[in-house]
């Protein structure tokens, strides 16, 4: 599959959307916090949903994306009636033919990268940069049961896609060893 190729035009949409949505990520994250009484539970039971998951929303996240329900009038709790598409399947559900994601949440990856300045070996400097994902999300509303059928083929997909992505990392682990 080749990828797309973007216009210069088409790049600065793309970038001032992204800054958009960090933007009232950011005011959101300034309400949160007259939020967090009411709210507690909720996100309490939203974590204890997702087990020892290792990507449990931050608060702020958990709020932005219950912002958003109430402003479409969703009900429910964000982390366990909205979840990704991949997410649905993963639990039983697929998304229904022709619906788009409406709610959003943004995650923030980092990487480092250490140079060695110093000849010698002494000190390293480490430089952070941080990157905004956008995790496009579906309402349960939005979702309809799997039938066994459907379960079946998806555990099939996901078990096959799952060993290619183990093949890959123990690859470039032989690679970087080697």
């Amino acid at each position: 599959m080749k990828r797309k190729t973007w216009t210069e035009e088409e790049k600065q949409q793309w970038i001032a959307k992204q800054n958009e949505r960090i933007a009232r990520f950011e005011r959101a994250k300034l309400h949160a916090e007259s939020h967090r009484g009411d709210l507690t539970e909720s996100y309490m039971a939203a974590c204890a949903t997702r087990g020892g998951d290792e990507n449990l929303p931050s608060f702020n996240q958990f709020f932005f994306v219950w912002q958003q329900m109430q402003e479409l009038g969703l009900d429910g709790v964000p982390h366990i009636d909205t979840r990704t598409f991949y997410g649905w399947h993963d639990a039983g559900r697929k998304v229904s033919k022709g619906q788009t994601s409406r709610l959003y949440s943004i995650t923030f990856h980092s990487s480092s990268k250490g140079s060695d300045n110093d000849s010698e070996g002494g000190d390293e400097e480490t430089s952070r940069r941080k990157f905004p994902k956008t995790v496009h999300l579906f309402h349960r509303s939005q979702t309809e049961e799997m039938t066994e059928e459907e379960s079946a083929r998806w555990q099939s997909r996901t078990d096959a896609r799952t060993d290619a992505r183990t093949d890959a990392r123990t690859d470039a682990r032989e690679r970087r060893t080697a």
